[in-house]
């Protein structure tokens, strides 16, 4: 974690985190609405995908920069999987810190940044703090398949290609527990929002 300084009366940086299909995109969302700047590592890959350099080494690699291809391909290899990780996750991280900084000097009073392997890859000095958000795994099996279109046994090798869900909440200092209606979400949010804003 960050160190308290002068840095830290100006903006609070809030890394938020959790499995995949877990809810990061509702809460990113919901804090959008309320008037929070939010970075998405999400979107910043979609935009990695878009350069050359990127692309050629991907293909190099894969024989594919196919995105349907790819997740087949990284969720069935654990090396196949290291490989696109190391080749998408140094320029991700080069670019969050770019982001923040150009953030702080606009005095932004908190920022949000949405990674979905935070911990994985060891982000957490980047933050003031780390929220994390979780589901049962019934409950993210059920709404993997359903967002992808996939099936039991992909969707369960994509939750399990991430650090399980005990160990992110034993790292992180807030936890959200997304199990209920979208309304019950708002209203853990907004608890959230009274503590980092």
């Amino acid at each position: 974690m960050l160190t308290s300084g002068t840095l830290l009366t100006v903006m609070k940086v809030v890394g938020l985190t959790g499995g995949v299909a877990c809810g990061k995109t509702a809460v990113t969302s919901y804090l959008r609405k309320k008037k929070f700047t939010v970075i998405d590592a999400d979107e910043i890959v979609q935009n990695l995908y878009l350069k050359r350099s990127v692309l050629k080494q991907i293909q190099n690699h894969f024989q594919t920069t196919d995105k349907g291809e790819l997740r087949n391909i990284i969720f069935s290899n654990k090396n196949a999987r290291h490989i696109l990780e190391n080749i998408l996750h140094p320029l991700v991280r080069k670019e969050i810190q770019s982001q923040i900084k150009k953030y702080k000097k606009a005095h932004t009073k908190s920022l949000i940044v949405s990674i979905p392997l935070l911990f994985e890859k060891n982000m957490q000095d980047l933050f003031d703090t780390v929220v994390v958000v979780i589901c049962t795994e019934k409950n993210q099996l059920k709404r993997l398949m359903k967002r992808d279109g996939i099936n039991e046994e992909t969707a369960k090798q994509m939750i399990y290609a991430q650090l399980p869900t005990k160990e992110k909440e034993a790292l992180a200092n807030t936890v959200i527990r997304n199990n209920g209606s979208i309304k019950q979400l708002h209203e853990k949010i907004d608890k959230l929002i009274q503590k980092i804003r």
